[in-house]
């Protein structure tokens, strides 16, 4: 099975601290949820912050009980949420 992305630009990444926005190409299969923010007022204007499960877990060595981390990411992103849903309807249409 192919693997399907969106091109997105991305002003902020709770994974990456560059400060420049850039493009990217992530997963669609990967976004949990898109919230449209374009009434907030933050650097760089993002209209969408989309959260994202990354494909792996890891156990918490720091925790006594050894407890599972579900690895997430959050990224602002210049798109608007009109722009996210298309490109999401077009990439599952194509599946």
């Amino acid at each position: 099975m192919l693997t399907k992305f969106i091109e997105v630009t991305i002003v902020s990444d709770s994974a990456d601290t560059s400060a420049h926005a850039r493009k990217a190409s992530v997963r669609a299969d990967q976004i949990t949820s898109f919230v449209d923010i374009s009434a907030e007022k933050f650097s760089g204007h993002p209209l969408v912050r989309i959260s994202l499960a990354e494909p792996h877990d890891f156990v918490n060595s720091d925790d006594e009980a050894g407890g599972v981390v579900r690895a997430q990411r959050t990224i602002f992103v210049q798109e608007s949420y009109e722009t996210i849903q298309r490109l999401l309807r077009d990439v599952s249409a194509s599946a």
